[in-house]
């Protein structure tokens, strides 16, 4: 069997999780690894595999200094212990050789559980957004709570928590993007009023390629949803006008000259926002029409456009 710990000094102190460390009825305990499972309310799901390795390689020298804290479970009808902080230190002392570890071994209820770990986790600053906002949301499903409940629990407004639960719109592609390229809570929550997903990828793309702070990427998506709300409304307007004939033909024409000019203006302000937009304009003896294109990769754009 590996050795377990080394030890520093006779005097020297085991320091208990922050979270769990005032909790009544603990006591330390030397438990199989074998014996304990993760948590199933844990609301890291990433652990970078270098620190791992790293914290591996300090266990193997110093041993483990700060316990990991646990509950008791019954896992396939024999006792077993559940983790409620520290499953970092569990994968790495496994990846070490230990066999055994040490244990805060406490009392929790399945609920005392999840909020000790979630709690334990958002005081380390050890989740990310999407990781507390899916937290905070496994506290409401599971247990029923309000977002003042939850608000309370972890020492944040009901306003905050609201925020971070937004942030679950995002698809599992959005958010790993959005972390890959360092973008900040302030940018996700603003590229959140763009409604479409692909649209959203593009601005991620360009934010993390142009690196926009969060003041240029509300204007960025001011000019968008600008864009998006004239020609909406030029369409309407257009289409209110029903059968096309002979006698108010000029009219039309009119018309969609205004709504030709309002679409070069808000590709205007994509292109100088970054964005390669080519807009087309096209007569036919009995139709009109008008396309807007939006290219992923920067490229040259060009508008031609004929007179209608």
């Amino acid at each position: 069997m590996p050795a377990l710990t080394k030890r520093r000094s006779q005097n020297s102190i085991v320091r208990s999780d922050t979270a769990a460390n005032n909790h009544r009825d603990t006591k330390i305990s030397i438990i199989s690894v074998d014996l304990i499972s993760p948590n199933r309310f844990q609301p890291r799901k990433s652990f970078d595999s270098v620190s791992l390795l790293r914290l591996a390689d300090s266990i193997k020298r110093y041993g483990i200094l700060q316990p990991i804290t646990v509950r008791t479970i019954n896992r396939d009808d024999r006792p077993g212990y559940e983790i409620i902080c520290g499953e970092r230190r569990y994968r790495a002392a496994i990846i070490a050789g230990l066999a055994a570890i040490p244990c805060n071994v406490i009392d929790s209820s399945d609920m005392g559980s999840a909020e000790l770990s979630i709690i334990e986790n958002l005081l380390r600053d050890d989740l990310n957004m999407f990781e507390q906002a899916e937290s905070f949301n496994l506290l409401i499903s599971t247990f029923n709570l309000t977002q003042e409940d939850v608000a309370s629990r972890v020492s944040l407004s009901q306003s905050a928590v609201a925020n971070k639960l937004r942030l679950l719109r995002y698809s599992p592609e959005e958010r790993e993007l959005i972390l890959r390229s360092g973008l900040t809570e302030r940018h996700a929550r603003t590229l959140l009023r763009v409604s479409d997903t692909t649209s959203r990828i593009r601005f991620i793309n360009l934010i993390a390629k142009d690196k926009l702070n969060v003041a240029s990427t509300e204007a960025l998506v001011d000019n968008y949803l600008q864009y998006l709300s004239e020609s909406s409304h030029q369409i309407n307007k257009a289409n209110s006008i029903g059968q096309v004939t002979t006698k108010n033909q000029t009219g039309i024409v009119k018309d969609l000259r205004v709504l030709t000019n309002t679409i070069e203006n808000a590709a205007a302000l994509l292109r100088k926002s970054g964005i390669s937009v080519e807009t087309r304009t096209e007569e036919t003896k009995n139709s009109y029409s008008i396309s807007v294109t939006v290219f992923k990769n920067p490229r040259i754009v060009s508008r031609e456009t004929s007179p209608l």
